[in-house]
């Protein structure tokens, strides 16, 4: 799997907005809907559920490369199967 496919859009507005404020300056929500031609609406539909179109988050790369400084900031999810223990042999 690549991992392009696991992108997180959150943590990636979140690593652009630390990553600017460390410098001194301070991105908005605001900001980066505007900067990604979207409406602040659908910014946070897509914050909420970490997802955009990769046409967003292609968006998101382009315009704050110098804030991501060629991370990819990816979503890992852990799996843990349970698996029942054996019944009693009588």
């Amino acid at each position: 799997m690549d991992i392009s496919d696991n992108r997180s859009f959150t943590g990636t507005v979140i690593a652009i907005k630390s990553s600017a404020l460390e410098s001194g300056i301070e991105i908005t929500d605001r900001h980066v809907a505007a900067s990604l031609g979207i409406s602040d609406q659908r910014l946070q539909q897509y914050l909420v559920s970490d997802d955009a179109p990769e046409k967003v988050v292609e968006g998101l790369y382009t315009v704050y490369k110098e804030y991501l400084k060629n991370r990819i900031i990816a979503r890992i999810s852990v799996v843990t199967d349970v698996i029942p223990p054996d019944p009693p042999i009588s």
